[in-house]
Order: structure tokens, then C-alpha cells, then sequence
């Protein structure tokens, strides 16, 4: 129904953002697969079997890793599909031949667009089989901290619904890749390999899909309610709407929560890391505060800071955190590192105009001011 369908698509921003843990806050390939993928169930539903195939095409494309979960529903809706045995084959042929494809455009990029003595294979099994990025460390990415708690209800109650209706085999292309991302998302938690797919993608993109199963649990449970006379249309009209409204409400503070600070990195030696917050929180009123007469110089700032500080003020950051584009042209902890001689030296060969950094005494910089984080705005003088 379609005002289940609005609850169901306004609970996916709650699923929960961290630096460790990036989702649908982030501009990532991995959401782009995601919307392919996404895109790809939408032409399921309406049988539409041609655009599903160019959607999955997408999906790989887009975010290659995407293949364990878009193949696992791609087969069994096909399986299961109105279509004959030879139109079955064909298609799965097809995907596979689109799969072929997808590698193909993906391997020339890598091939024509890489350094010398780049070897293709070792690079490819290197993405296939690898060990933790976190080495002999695994972040808590218990279920209950990632998803909403009303979501795990009602996507616990889409299974006995489906169960109860008989329509198993009919979202089974649904089913799959929630049961393969929940396979993965079960299994990184006690090791410190990967397969093909990393971690924090397949908990991302799993809880994207427990919440669009979560709304047949609602539709299950009001449907339940209209048939046993507990309660009519229209007061359950009024509580959809009412909902709404408090979801409107909180629209306004929900990127505020701290609930991101529970997903913490245990290693093997018991010890505990805290998160990052979201890239919302790095850039606070103060850095604005302190930029807001600078534009069009350059800066050297902690990586995080120089990639939102940038990006808001119109300025350039020599050193920036790895996004869609990349400064490296000179990295803040070798520059805090150096002595005055050397920091006076860096300044004059990479050209930088200001320094927001931990507080220092140097000759050649003058103090701007003070942000409540503790970092100091030096404007360079020679």
C-alpha cells in the first residue's frame, strides 16, 4: 500500500552512518550499484524482464562486488518466473554474458589506466580473496546497532506473512540476497578475511533490503488488523498519517543522533577503538567561522578537514580525505612533523597560504584565530 510503502522508504535514512560504516549519507559506487539494484527488483515486480537485465548490467558496472547478491536474485527470479525452460536458459545465459561484458570494460580501465608493472591478475584475485583492512581487528556492526529496532520487528513479521500468504516462491528473487547479505554479514563478524565483497558494503546494502522487506510485515500486520475488525480504514488512515507527521518532525534532528559511536573496532588484544562520526560532523561552526573572508587560497589541514573545509569555503586543501577527488599534495602529518625551519621551507615550495592545524610557535605564521576543537588558523607570513 502506498502509505506503507511511504514509511517503509522514510525508515531507510535511519539506518546508521558512520565513518567506519559509510551508507546513502555518502556518494560511494556502492550506492550507485545499490539504486541499480534497487532498480532491477522494480522491473521484477512489473515482469519486465529486458530492463531487469539492463539494470543488473548497471549494477555491475557500477559496483562489481553487487554481483553476490543481484545473481542470487536474478536466478531464483528467473527460476520461478512464468517463462519456459528454454527462455530460462537464455536469459541466465544472458546475465552471464552481460557479467562477461561488465568484466571486460572493467578490465580495460584497469589495464590501460594503470602504472607499470601493474599485473592484472594478481590485482583481480587480490579483490576476490583478502584479508581485513583492519588487520586483526573486526568492528561491531551488531544487527540491532545498524538497523532501527520497529524495522528488525516488522521485517521478522514479512517472513511469517510471506509464510502465512504462500507467496515464498514469489519473493524468493527478494528472500536470496537478504539471506546471502545476512550469510556475509554473519560470517565477517568472526573473521578477518573477505570474498569478493568487503564488510561494511554488504551490511550497507543488506539493510537497504531488510527495510524494503520490512514493509510487507507492516502491510501483513494491517492487513491483519483490517481482517480481524480491530481496526478500520479510516483510523488506521489516521495513525499512517500521524506517523508521518512525527517522521516529518524528526527530519529535522535525525542527522544529529550519536548512535554511530556504538559501532566500535575490538582487536585481538581487547583492545577498543572508537568511530569517526559521519562526515556531517567535521565541519563545524567554527572552521566556518574562521574561513568565511578566506577564498581561493590554499591550506593545509587534518585530511577530513581539508576535504570539508574545501569543499564549503571555496578553498584549497593540499592534503584532502580520499573521495571522488583527491588532494595529495602534501600530507598534513608530515607537515606538523617538521621544525620551524622546515615548516617555513614547505610553506615557500608548495605555495601554502594558511595552516589550520594543532597549535605550534613559528616565525612566519600568524595566529587567526582558535576553533573549539583546538585546531589553530595561521595565515603565512614571509
Amino acid at each position: 500500500d502506498k502509505l506503507v510503502s511511504a514509511i517503509t522508504a522514510l525508515s531507510i535514512p535511519y539506518i546508521v552512518n558512520s565513518a567506519n560504516l559509510p551508507g546513502i549519507w555518502y556518494a560511494i559506487p556502492v550506492i550507485l550499484g545499490l539504486i541499480c539494484l534497487l532498480l532491477s527488483f522494480v522491473f521484477m515486480s512489473l515482469k519486465d524482464i529486458k530492463m531487469v537485465m539492463f539494470s543488473s548490467f548497471l549494477t555491475l558496472i557500477f559496483y562489481p562486488p553487487l554481483f553476490v547478491l543481484s545473481f542470487a536474485s536474478l536466478i531464483f527470479y528467473i527460476l520461478f518466473s512464468e517463462l519456459n525452460k528454454k527462455d530460462k536458459i537464455k536469459y541466465v545465459g544472458i546475465y552471464f554474458f552481460i557479467g562477461f561484458i561488465a568484466a571486460i570494460v572493467i578490465s580495460f580501465k584497469l589495464i590501460f589506466g594503470s602504472y607499470e608493472g601493474f599485473n592484472f591478475l594478481d590485482y583481480i584475485f587480490s579483490k576476490i580473496y583478502y584479508l581485513t583492512f583492519t588487520s586483526d581487528s573486526i568492528p561491531d556492526y551488531s544487527i540491532w546497532e545498524v538497523i532501527p529496532l520497529w524495522i528488525l520487528i516488522f521485517a521478522i513479521t514479512g517472513v511469517f506473512g510471506i509464510f502465512k500468504l504462500k507467496e515464498l516462491k514469489k519473493k524468493l528473487w527478494l528472500i536470496a540476497p537478504i539471506l546471502i547479505g545476512l550469510i556475509y554479514w554473519i560470517t565477517y563478524s568472526f573473521v578477518f578475511w573477505r570474498f569478493i565483497i568487503e564488510y561494511q558494503r554488504v551490511v550497507v546494502v543488506s539493510s537497504v533490503l531488510i527495510v524494503l522487506f520490512s514493509g510487507f510485515g507492516i502491510n501483513y500486520a494491517v492487513n491483519y488488523l483490517k481482517n480481524k475488525n480491530i481496526l478500520n480504514n479510516k483510523i488506521l488512515n489516521f495513525i499512517f498519517i500521524g506517523i508521518l507527521i512525527i517522521f516529518l518532525f524528526f527530519s529535522f534532528s535525525y542527522t544529529q543522533r550519536d548512535n554511530w559511536d556504538n559501532l566500535k573496532l575490538y582487536s585481538k588484544g581487547n583492545k577498543v577503538a572508537n568511530p569517526a562520526p559521519p562526515v556531517n560532523n567535521y565541519l563545524i561552526e567554527d572552521d566556518l567561522r574562521l574561513f568565511k573572508y578566506i577564498k581561493g587560497n590554499s591550506f593545509i589541514a587534518p585530511s577530513w578537514k581539508g576535504l570539508v573545509i574545501g569543499t564549503a569555503t571555496g578553498n584549497y586543501p593540499l592534503e584532502s580525505k580520499q573521495s571522488t577527488i583527491t588532494n595529495t599534495i602534501l600530507r598534513y602529518n608530515d607537515f606538523i612533523s617538521k621544525d620551524c625551519d622546515s615548516k617555513i621551507k614547505s610553506a615557500k615550495e608548495d605555495r601554502i597560504d594558511y595552516v589550520y592545524s594543532k597549535e605550534f610557535n613559528c616565525t612566519g605564521f600568524e595566529m587567526v584565530g582558535k576553533s573549539g576543537e583546538g585546531l589553530v588558523l595561521y595565515k603565512v607570513e614571509f
